[in-house]
C-alpha cells in the first residue's frame, strides 16, 4: 500500500491524474492534445499508450514491461510528461 501511495502523489508533480480499479492502477495526462495513459495491471505488467488528436492510438513498446518496479514506473511517468 505504501509503494501505491508513494506512486499516487508523482500525479500531482507531474500532471498525471491516478485511478485504480481491482488492483490495476492508471495514470491519465493529456499532453499538447495528445492523451497518454500508463495502465499498470496486477502483475505488475505495464502499458504505455499514446491518443492523437485525430484520434490514433500507438503504443510506446519501451514502455511496456511484462514485470516493472516503482522504480520503473516513475521513470515512465517522469520520460512521459
Amino acid at each position: 500500500m505504501e509503494v501505491a501511495n508513494q506512486l499516487a502523489s508523482i500525479d500531482t508533480r507531474l500532471d498525471w491524474q491516478f485511478s485504480s480499479n481491482h488492483g490495476t492502477r492508471l495514470w491519465q495526462q493529456n499532453k499538447d492534445g495528445t492523451d497518454v495513459v500508463l495502465t499498470v495491471a496486477p502483475d505488475t505488467s505495464t502499458q504505455l499508450q499514446k491518443t492523437s488528436p485525430a484520434g490514433k492510438t500507438r503504443r510506446v513498446v519501451p514502455s511496456c514491461l511484462k514485470k516493472s518496479t516503482e522504480r520503473d514506473i516513475q521513470k515512465i511517468l517522469e520520460e512521459h510528461s
